[in-house]
């Protein structure tokens, strides 16, 4: 998990706040679903460079005459005149980084080419004349030329080339514009081995450094290590050709890292940790204010809605606080000082925390209003209950007095009655 993605969803969640005041809350939840939705489905960064046995496709491109099998990428056979690319699909956004790759170069014939290369460029897929390669490409090569041109017993040498676009490429690693070019390289006797070797390109604070472990014991040998600058946003790739003579490029993994501006390893993991679970808490808040639809509640008496806005405003700064600090934490310039990261990742932290508890001020206080309407519910309805009770207790005593009254108006009328009838039997 990188930065990439900690200020995606800080940008979301700062347009969402922000802007959530013109809308109904449910509709505010709505975006935030979809952020969330989104951001789930990001994988970790790591996936968007790095790759390994057993190869697939998903963000690399393979063409030409390149060709995977299960346990690597040929990029060119031991045939004449074949070219070969694989090329990351994802662009590189780390300021700093590192990446390692396992190489095999072999053939049958006692001399080989012409080469390999490892790309860091804004274009790609580009089939070209530099092993495999747009000669003018712009941004970084580094190439394992196999085939002694110039015949200065050099070869198989590793080179680091850097390039603006405006440079054709020579063989001749003593020709002067390729030396213009060239920030420097070594002899690597790197061919027809039994296994593997490794190449290590590190670009750390404005110093690219290239080194290689020939039969992968872990001991690293320094070839290259020169200042330069680097944009953010190219592409990795490898290429390899051959000419008249041939052999089999074979590229076994390639490993990429995040680099802070010590060389370690950035520690946005447990940045994130904390990040992921701040916007979880935002998500369950949000969803309780949803539910109140903006609308007032008697025991608020008309002022929830103010009272929402204000939360969300005091929430919505804290979010902008964590999204500048994190932007500070990866935005320094190659070849500048060091800026303290480790702060600006403890400034996160801290920012993080103060966005906790704002919510859980908020939840607080939305649970104090949902007990004290709870409880006002309640009472309303014992009040109503009791209205009801009196009612019919008032209608049962009415009809039991008018009976009362109809049973004594007739008991009158029948003894009357009676009374007459005896007055006129006597008379």
């Amino acid at each position: 998990k990188r930065w990439v993605r900690i200020q995606f969803i800080a940008k979301s969640f700062k347009f969402c706040l922000l802007y959530s005041k013109p809308m109904k809350l449910h509709w505010l939840l709505l975006a935030i679903c979809v952020q969330f939705i989104a951001a789930a489905n990001l994988p970790d960064t790591s996936q968007y460079h790095s790759v390994k046995p057993p190869f697939g496709v998903q963000y690399w491109a393979i063409g030409n005459d390149a060709y995977m099998t299960e346990d690597f990428i040929r990029l060119a056979e031991d045939r004449q005149s074949k070219k070969g690319w694989f090329w990351n699909t994802m662009p590189c956004y780390f300021p700093d980084w590192e990446v390692v790759f396992q190489f095999r170069i072999h053939g049958v014939s006692r001399v080989g080419a012409d080469g390999m290369a490892f790309w860091y460029t804004q274009d790609t897929k580009v089939v070209g004349d530099v092993f495999g390669n747009q000669d003018r490409f712009k941004g970084l090569g580094i190439v394992l030329d196999t085939y002694d041109n110039d015949n200065s017993g050099k070869h198989p040498y590793l080179a680091a080339l850097i390039n603006d676009g405006t440079h054709a490429f020579n063989h001749n690693h003593d020709d002067a514009e390729v030396v213009g070019n060239q920030l420097g390289g070594c002899s690597i006797k790197a061919r027809n081995l039994a296994g593997p070797s490794s190449v290590k390109v590190t670009y750390n604070r404005g110093i690219l450094e290239v080194s290689y472990d020939i039969e992968n014991s872990g001991t690293w040998v320094q070839c290259v290590k020169q200042p330069t600058s680097l944009p953010r946003g190219y592409y990795f790739g490898f290429t390899a050709a051959t000419g008249h003579l041939a052999d089999n490029h074979d590229l076994y993994s390639f490993e990429v890292k995040s680099l802070d501006g010590s060389g370690r390893s950035q520690p946005v993991q447990i940045v994130e940790q904390s990040f992921s679970k701040v916007l979880g808490s935002i998500h369950q808040e949000i969803r309780a204010l949803g539910r109140s639809d903006g609308k007032a509640s008697p025991v608020s008496g008309g002022k929830s809605s103010d009272a929402i806005d204000t939360k969300i405003d005091a929430l919505s700064s804290q979010i902008t606080k964590l999204q500048n600090d994190v932007k500070s934490a990866s935005s320094d310039k190659p070849g500048s000082a060091p800026s303290g990261r480790g702060d600006s990742c403890t400034g996160v932290q801290g920012s993080l925390n103060n966005v906790q508890k704002a919510i859980e001020k908020i939840e607080k206080e939305q649970n104090r209003k949902h007990t004290e309407l709870k409880d006002r519910l309640i009472q309303i309805t014992r009040e109503v209950e009791n209205a009801q009770g009196f009612d019919i207790f008032g209608l049962l005593n009415l009809v039991v007095l008018i009976a009362l009254a109809v049973f004594i108006v007739i008991a009158y009328l029948i003894y009357d009655e009676d009374k007459r009838k005896r007055h006129f039997s006597i008379r």
